[in-house]
């Protein structure tokens, strides 16, 4: 049995704005762009009004609230300044890496070994955030349709890549990223509220 699209629909009614997230034309991303970073206003405040220490409290060994942040900026910084934009070396050091990454050949030595304070992350994750909200407010068709690189596929020639991304394929998993780990956010402050 086959459920995908009944828990698709239950998030899409419990996220306001999720639904979204699939949006083909650079009206309904720019939409559902604001309807995400509304959603993680909310965690954001909630996360301040939490004890002193508990954005880093690691819940059943998820990521903290600080480390999934940390985690959307990498996220942004791979598909937005990697994929998208092409800068040669798009991640900001204080990013949060995937177990697994070095398996697949990405280099973490630019990564930070010491953790950054919340308020310098929240700096970073804003930035990236605004980022994204001033690339959505030039996007246009024609560049929506522009193929990318798999930014995880290596090669960037086109002969090996399995799959080539076009600029809306990659903002789209920005957002589903920030929904995803808003889903996992959410569930963690409510454990440690």
């Amino acid at each position: 049995m086959d459920v995908a699209a009944y828990v698709d629909a239950e998030l899409d009614r419990r996220f306001p704005g999720r639904s979204l997230r699939l949006a083909a034309n650079a009206e309904d991303l720019r939409l559902a762009w604001g309807a995400v970073e509304r959603a993680w206003t909310g965690a954001v405040d909630r996360a301040l009004t939490m004890p002193a220490g508990a954005v880093d409290v690691s819940v059943a060994g998820e990521w903290s609230f600080a480390q999934t942040l940390r985690h959307l900026v990498l996220a942004t910084d791979c598909w937005l300044r990697g994929a998208i934009q092409r800068h040669e070396q798009p991640f900001h050091e204080i990013g949060q890496v995937f177990t697994g990454a070095e398996e697949m050949g990405f280099d973490t030595s630019i990564f930070r070994d010491e953790p950054p304070s919340h308020d310098e992350v929240l700096a970073v994750r804003a930035e990236r955030q605004q980022m994204v909200t001033d690339f959505l407010a030039t996007a246009t068709p024609e560049l929506l349709a522009e193929e990318r690189s798999d930014p995880w596929g290596g090669g960037g020639d086109g002969a090996g890549d399995a799959w080539r991304p076009t600029v809306g394929d990659c903002l789209r998993t920005i957002l589903e990223e920030e929904w995803a780990h808003l889903r996992y956010v959410r569930r963690d402050l409510a454990l440690l509220g």
